[in-house]
């Protein structure tokens, strides 16, 4: 272990115990107010490191995060007016010295796969202790990382999976289309297909879910990237030919 090393093992071991020389900036995203206050608390708590802001997921926090620099973004891994992944991939190209770390609610490997591709620094469950998340924090502070090692394992596979389709044979194929596409649904963007699938219109599906207009016109948007189409006929056309509602 050369010099540098060993400085950057000592400094990562100085901020999982809160002896950073500096205060660690942090940036709160998500659209759950009680979520963000609490997030406020731990900040508080936590020697040497700071809240310098926050938003409540939309795409003025892509602006907010380039103006303010923070060392750290914590967002919510499933908001509802801009895809968690749309800020990791504008804080990955305009803001690279901002680490970003992902707090999930749900088990959901195909976002920390997606994660992973846009060189997010860590991805842990709402559930996790007070502890940990603030481990989380300093460690991407530092330039390392943590991910819930269950979901780190199923990512993985699942970034296997197109190489896992070219290894079988078309008859004997165990993987289909519509299972990499289902894996790539979030439970709400699956509800709001269904929903496009049955006619429904987007104020319609607002009134469903219980959320906005714009938020609909989010997961529509974001539904037809996945499936590759380009209006909501041919997504209830592909959803039916593949299957998956």
């Amino acid at each position: 272990m050369n010099n540098q090393d060993e400085a950057t093992v000592h400094d990562l071991a100085k901020l999982a115990l809160g002896e950073a020389a500096a205060s660690i900036r942090v940036f709160l995203v998500d659209d759950h107010p009680i979520v963000r206050t609490g997030l406020k608390t731990l900040l508080r708590e936590e020697p040497n490191m700071d809240w310098v802001g926050e938003s409540e997921g939309n795409w003025e926090a892509i602006k907010m995060i380039e103006e303010l620099s923070p060392d750290v973004v914590v967002v919510d891994s499933e908001l509802t007016e801009i895809d968690t992944m749309e800020i990791a991939r504008a804080v990955s190209a305009n803001s690279p010295s901002t680490a970003v770390v992902v707090l999930t609610s749900r088990g959901d490997e195909y976002s920390l796969a997606q994660a992973l591709q846009y060189e997010v620094a860590g991805f842990i469950t709402r559930e996790s202790s007070k502890a940990l998340i603030a481990i989380a924090i300093r460690a991407a502070a530092a330039g390392g990382g943590i991910w819930d090692r269950n979901l780190l394992y199923r990512a993985i596979r699942l970034l296997r999976l197109p190489t896992r389709m070219q290894e079988v044979s078309n008859d004997t194929q165990e993987i289909t289309s519509a299972d990499i596409i289902v894996q790539q649904l979030s439970p709400r963007e699956m509800s709001t297909l269904r929903l496009v699938s049955d006619g429904l219109t987007n104020k319609e599906i607002a009134i469903k879910l219980s959320c906005s207009e714009s938020a609909v016109k989010g997961y529509v948007t974001r539904i037809m990237n996945k499936l590759n189409v380009t209006n909501r006929t041919q997504i209830a056309l592909k959803s039916s030919q593949l299957n998956i509602i």
